[in-house]
């Protein structure tokens, strides 16, 4: 099955994210220092697009970086979503 990765950014006005192939979702955010000490592998994640659905879409944790991004000030996360539903659309 294919995966895609998608990448969230933090700028008003900027693009989050484009989605081409559906089955399952690789989604790279960006977390608090609050939110990065409760991650591991593994992780369950729970995922909200509104554009979407009014349902919460499940994830798992598949990678972090546990050091803080100098820039931003924010640790990246992967979470692997299953859009077996086809919840997600592409575009």
């Amino acid at each position: 099955m294919p995966i895609i990765e998608i990448t969230t950014l933090t700028h008003p006005g900027v693009e989050i994210f484009s989605i081409k192939a559906t089955e399952r979702v690789n989604a790279q955010i960006n977390v608090t220092e609050a939110v990065i000490s409760g991650v591991s592998v593994g992780t369950k994640a729970s995922i909200k697009v509104k554009a979407a659905s009014e349902d919460t879409l499940e994830g798992i944790v598949t990678a972090f970086n546990p050091v803080k991004n100098a820039q931003t000030g924010m640790y990246q996360i992967n979470i692997e979503i299953d859009n077996f539903e086809g919840l997600l659309k592409d575009g």
